[in-house]
């Protein structure tokens, strides 16, 4: 799944870390409040308002390096700035007296705005009672719980607002329950809702395609994997130009302080995207229906019926994607995480209903589509309906210029992950290719691209964090974040299906998909590809080089169609997974020469380098053993192979400590809780 250009809106976080002189400083101390850490700075992005200048200094005053072993996103939040007292400033009452503190706030309201905050977590949110934000006016002090909590002031880690003279000023505070489809959030508490959202419907998805390849005959499946791949390509393209321009409007409109005009502007941005969008759709939606009900070379053997509601969840898709790049600039992020669960919950529900209970085989995985579609489409206008513009002027096609990049970016790069299932059965007959055979090229393709949702959600959840770095060596840490875990986990993963592949198939699949597992191996090297090209382009994007992608990714796609041409026609389904290799080798090439030239970063060392070869060769090993094996002791030796190997890259150091010590505290946690 690729970044689509709505998401890019995660570059403009709810907090403007930014400017050299702050409006608020939050001073954290850590002493013996290791634990409390990890949670802390999504709560401070929930608390501090929009646009609202802040720094937080996080004070290192532990003596054990907390900040070493403390989560990811603390070493590349860019609203972080550690500060290191040292032990011997600490006192026995648990770390340096306040004016210790105060003096780590900078700029010159430093004396009138100041925020010192003890560690402590309470259950509930950091507000404060009266419901609005305690940081709304920046001429007074804010008090908070200060170390001990011992009764002196509020409870540890609430925050209130200091008593000022004068009335009382009421108003409706802003609904911020924890799942309200209006809730605006900031940029660590959305991306972690959006990460959520990924990872929920990547998993229906997968076992959607499972449990229909055990209904189907592979002729069906076949038939089912071409629909769902046609509709995924036109959601890249939907997905890509107007709804990105309409977020960046809604967005500069969201704050109370925006002018009249731009929020007149937003609103005719909002009326031409819906226009624009929806048009598009329905002209991709039109040329679909009127070529594949003349012709039929589309989705072979597929009647009227599915035609037709294939190209009204086209037209559903427009609307969806318009509706949820709006919420995106509004940062609704719950919003926008329930309509795509809705989609996908009701998509695999109706459709495993259909074809497992009354037997509507293609035509039920259609009718499922479509009321997916359109269900996830209501939702987003429902959570949208404060915000309708109604009737007036519509912007016109300079302010949609922005959005040309992106959106060539986001739809080449959306090709490359369908064109080899699309195509298979057009050209592919001169080998004797069938819709059958496509049913197990989309089998193999389920399985192989597996890994590449993980690392998707993976780029997905350090994309703001790459865009809100301060420079491109800090947005190359935060991208190795992500990126460090292709070798360390996913590759492991991969080699299974590389060197045992029938051992995973013959546990997923039914018979009849025998043959999948050659193809298997050769989709898996096309996918590692796929996994490297999507965060380099992630990458890209949040720092601004949509034109370098635009420019790349399409030479990209193009290799990809000549291979196509060139060996589906000779070699059949073999062709095509050699031609997704092209495909998304050639992007990762394409886009890692740009990214070396733009990030510069530094070199691999030589002994990571040369441990991680030695627990991959252990792996690769044992699961050549497992290849060997009769049913289903493969399977066991493929189960410990892993373990082993999970075992000698903490051993050997591949995992770095604080990782392993994020993963002790949650097994900790889950363990007390059980």
């Amino acid at each position: 799944m690729s970044i689509t250009s709505a998401d890019a809106e995660l570059v403009a976080p709810r907090i403007d870390v930014t400017p050299a002189v702050p409006r608020v400083s939050v001073v954290v101390p850590t002493f013996g409040e290791e634990g409390n850490v990890d949670e802390l700075p999504g709560r401070l992005c929930a608390a501090l308002p929009a646009g609202l200048s802040a720094e937080v200094v996080f004070v290192d005053d532990t003596g054990a390096d907390v900040m070493d072993a403390g989560p990811w996103f603390l070493r590349h939040l860019r609203m972080l700035r550690t500060a290191r007292p040292g032990i011997e400033s600490t006192l026995v009452g648990g770390g340096p007296p306040r004016a210790d503190y105060a003096r780590l706030a900078t700029g010159p309201n430093a004396r009138n705005v100041r925020f010192v905050s003890d560690n402590d977590l309470p259950a509930e949110d950091d507000r404060s009672d009266e419901g609005g934000s305690p940081f709304r006016d920046s001429g007074g002090g804010v008090r908070v719980g200060g170390p001990g909590g011992n009764g002196a002031g509020p409870r540890p880690g609430r925050i209130r607002p200091a008593r000022r003279p004068g009335p009382r000023r009421r108003g409706r505070a802003r609904r911020t329950t924890p799942m309200s489809m209006r809730t605006e959030r900031g940029a660590a508490g959305g991306s972690v809702v959006l990460l959520a959202g990924i990872v929920i419907t990547a998993a229906l998805n997968y076992g959607m395609g499972v449990a229909l390849a055990w209904m189907l005959p592979p002729s069906e499946f076949g038939a089912v994997g071409m629909l769902l791949n046609l509709l995924l390509l036109a959601t890249s393209v939907l997905a890509a130009g107007f709804p990105w321009a309409l977020a960046r409007a809604v967005a500069k409109a969201a704050g109370p302080d925006a002018a009249p005009d731009v929020k007149a502007q937003s609103d005719s941005t909002f009326r031409a995207a819906l226009v624009g969008n929806v048009g598009l759709g329905l002209a991709l939606a039109g040329v679909f229906a009127v070529v594949q009900l003349g012709t039929g070379a589309i989705l072979p053997g597929v009647g009227l019926v599915p035609t037709l509601l294939a190209a009204g969840a086209i037209v559903l898709l427009a609307l969806g994607s318009a509706l949820l790049g709006a919420l995106q600039g509004a940062r609704r992020f719950d919003a926008i995480g329930a309509s795509r669960v809705l989609e996908i919950g009701v998509k695999v529900a109706l459709a495993l209903a259909l074809v497992g209970l009354v037997g509507l085989g293609v035509v039920g995985v259609a009718v499922a589509l479509f009321a997916g579609a359109a269900v996830a489409a209501a939702w987003a206008w429902w959570s949208l309906r404060d915000r309708w513009p109604g009737r007036g002027p519509v912007a016109g096609v300079r302010a949609f210029a922005a959005a040309v990049p992106m959106a060539v970016g986001t739809t080449c790069f959306g090709l490359m992950g369908t064109l080899d299932v699309l195509l298979l059965g057009g050209l592919g007959h001169g080998a004797g290719v069938t819709v059958a055979v496509v049913g197990v090229y989309q089998a193999a393709a389920i399985l192989a691209r597996a890994p590449f949702f993980v690392g998707s959600a993976l780029s997905d959840a350090v994309f703001p964090f790459i865009a809100g770095a301060a420079t491109p060596a800090d947005a190359h840490r935060a991208l190795m974040v992500a990126l460090r875990w292709v070798p360390l986990v996913l590759v492991p993963l991969q080699l299974v299906l590389l060197v045992t592949p029938g051992s995973v198939l013959d546990a997923v699949l039914p018979g009849g998909y025998d043959e999948a597992a050659g193809l298997a191996r050769v989709i898996t090297v096309g996918t590692a590809g796929l996994i490297v090209a999507d965060m380099l382009l992630k990458a890209l994007f949040a720092r601004g080089f949509a034109d370098a992608v635009a420019g790349r990714v399409p030479i990209a796609v193009a290799l990809q169609l000549v291979a196509l041409f060139v060996l589906v026609p000779r070699f059949g389904a073999a062709g095509a997974g050699w031609s997704f290799a092209v495909g998304t080798w050639g992007a990762a090439l394409l886009l890692g020469g740009v990214y070396l030239a733009r990030f510069r970063p530094s070199r691999v060392r030589v002994g990571t380098l040369v441990r991680w070869l030695l627990a991959v060769g252990a792996l690769t090993a044992v699961l050549a053993g497992a290849a060997v094996a009769p049913r289903p002791f493969d399977l066991l030796l493929v189960l410990v192979a892993l373990a082993g190997y999970a075992v000698l890259a903490v051993r050997m150091k591949l995992i770095p400590e604080s990782d392993v010590a994020v993963v002790r505290r949650l097994l900790a946690k889950v363990a007390r809780r059980g």
